[in-house]
């Protein structure tokens, strides 16, 4: 599906990240494959990092979470605090329950 990033290390936790790769939508034209200045959120702990000039992730500082989109920073902060609080695999659960896949 495109040019794909290879898996990096979470800047906070270490944890290895998956690979990422271009987003597909219909109707519209693939979004450009991630390099430098993209950034990601580390699904283990929830934190944000950005791909560095070498291709390695790095911290996002303060000013630089500041200067996203207030709907990205409430829904990463909303985020950190289902994982801080432990909610996740009850979350994951309750979805899982009222969900059916055809």
């Amino acid at each position: 599906m495109g040019d794909k990033i290879t898996p990096a290390h979470c800047p906070y936790c270490l944890r290895k990240l998956g690979a990422a790769g271009p987003g597909a939508h219909i109707g519209e034209e693939p979004e450009p494959p991630p390099g430098p200045g993209s950034i990601g959120l580390c699904v283990y702990c929830a934190k944000l990092s950005m791909i560095g000039p070498d291709g390695n992730m790095v911290k996002v500082t303060d000013e630089e979470f500041e200067q996203l989109p207030l709907l990205i920073q409430v829904g990463i902060k909303a985020h950190q605090r289902i994982l801080n609080n432990g909610l996740k695999d009850e979350m994951c659960k309750e979805y899982n329950k009222n969900t059916t896949l055809n």
